[in-house]
């Protein structure tokens, strides 16, 4: 049976001639030692990517080993790492790999020599040609994996599995990671340490990680430029959007209106959705005046939802969901309501009054179970078409509306 987690024996005696090939028979690892608020002989180091894969074994938890250590190997996490690695020159993985070491077990090939002059300093000595020798002699299966793998591995890794997988297939085996070194560590330590790492771990918002790109030069043209746009909204005086989208996670002082719409969610929409169908001609300006001559007409046909979010969906998430994806088709319709020119407040104003205001209403659903709802955004109504199903069923049906009532 192949183990996903492993590599062949082949893949193995490769890795470790080329480790031999840089750094001798023997190989010798400087460490500083590090103290902590336990007993744990703890260390710090560099590592190799590619000698992670022969001193360290994997213990993943899956059905073959439902007391294993690691996570479950998910591809696609791999595969942005390799991406990453291969695609971004200024990648960099600060992250310590976190492996424990078993010297006393493994004698055979590893040991610890403290440094005379630094009582700080250790080295890591790992006799690379017993390892290889072991290797030679190891029992392998039908498809070429060890079957013992305690055998030949001088330990286990408790965290990076994905990182160092990721980085072995991007093919960058000389890539260095720091490294956190524990020495004789029973396996519920080792679980312990994996949940001390992971357990409290969150991912960054999407407001932040926005923020961050924009802050590192890693957007993209389109998104650098959906990005100035949505800051002007949010800051220019003119602008009715000011102050009404979330660009930063902490608490808002006091004073500061309540936020419509979270960054990353607006500046999708308008990356996705709105700038495309804008003339790349107009300055950057005048593009963003025109979206704001947008929302102000949506602000005056529907005042109502626009000034009450406590009952109504228009200033929230959804609202901005299904008005920035109508953008096309009302943008459309407003420059032949404006006689080919560039649409204005009056010409979008004009548009979504013959499109949706006054008592229209819409249908939504199949057969007995379509239903009639007035277009006036109450949450009482649209309240229940909030999920991303939900908002869709309820934009495919406006734009079908739209068509019908415009005929374009």
């Amino acid at each position: 049976m192949a183990k996903v987690y492993s590599k062949k024996r082949d893949e193995l005696l490769a890795i470790l001639e080329n480790l031999i090939q840089r750094e001798g028979d023997k190989w010798k690892l400087p460490m500083i030692s590090i103290k902590q608020r336990n007993d744990y002989s703890m260390f710090t180091t560099s590592i190799p990517v590619d000698s992670t894969h022969i001193l360290f074994r994997r213990i993943p938890r899956d059905y073959e080993d439902a007391e294993g250590i690691q996570r479950a190997l998910k591809d696609k996490k791999v595969d942005n790492i390799e991406k990453l690695m291969r695609e971004d020159t200024r990648f960099t993985s600060p992250n310590s790999v976190v492996a424990n070491l078993l010297v006393d077990e493994r004698g055979w090939a590893a040991s610890v020599e403290a440094d005379h002059n630094n009582a700080k300093i250790f080295y890591l000595v790992i006799d690379l040609l017993t390892i290889k020798k072991r290797l030679k002699k190891a029992k392998v299966n039908g498809e070429g994996f060890i079957e013992d793998e305690d055998n030949v591995m001088l330990g286990f890794l408790i965290d990076a599995h994905h990182r160092t997988e990721g980085m072995y297939q991007s093919e960058k085996m000389s890539f260095e990671l720091p490294l956190t070194l524990y020495l004789e560590l029973p396996r519920e330590d080792m679980a312990k340490v994996f949940v001390d790492i992971n357990q409290h771990q969150e991912k960054p918002s999407q407001i932040h990680t926005l923020a961050m790109r924009a802050l590192s030069g890693t957007l993209s043209s389109m998104e650098e430029k959906a990005n100035f746009m949505l800051r002007m909204l949010n800051t220019e005086t003119w602008s009715i959007l000011k102050d009404r989208i979330k660009d930063i996670d902490s608490s808002r002082p006091k004073g500061m209106p309540k936020t419509y719409v979270n960054s990353s969610t607006f500046h999708a929409l308008l990356h996705q959705q709105v700038l495309k169908h804008i003339k790349d001609s107009l300055p950057i300006l005048d593009q963003t005046k025109l979206l704001n001559d947008y929302f102000k007409a949506w602000s005056v046909v529907f005042d109502a939802a626009w000034n009450d979010e406590k009952k109504h969906v228009l200033v929230k998430s959804m609202g901005f969901q299904i008005m920035m994806r109508l953008f096309s088709k009302i943008h459309s319709n407003a420059i032949i309501e404006n006689q080919g020119d560039t649409p204005d407040f009056n010409a979008y104003k004009s548009v979504i009054e013959k499109a949706l205001g006054g008592s229209q209403k819409i249908k939504i659903g199949e057969g007995d179970n379509k239903i009639e709802l007035p277009i006036n955004w109450s949450s009482e109504y649209y309240g229940g078409y909030s999920s991303g199903k939900g908002i869709n069923s309820i934009v495919n049906v406006l734009t079908q509306h739209i068509t019908n009532k415009l005929h374009v």
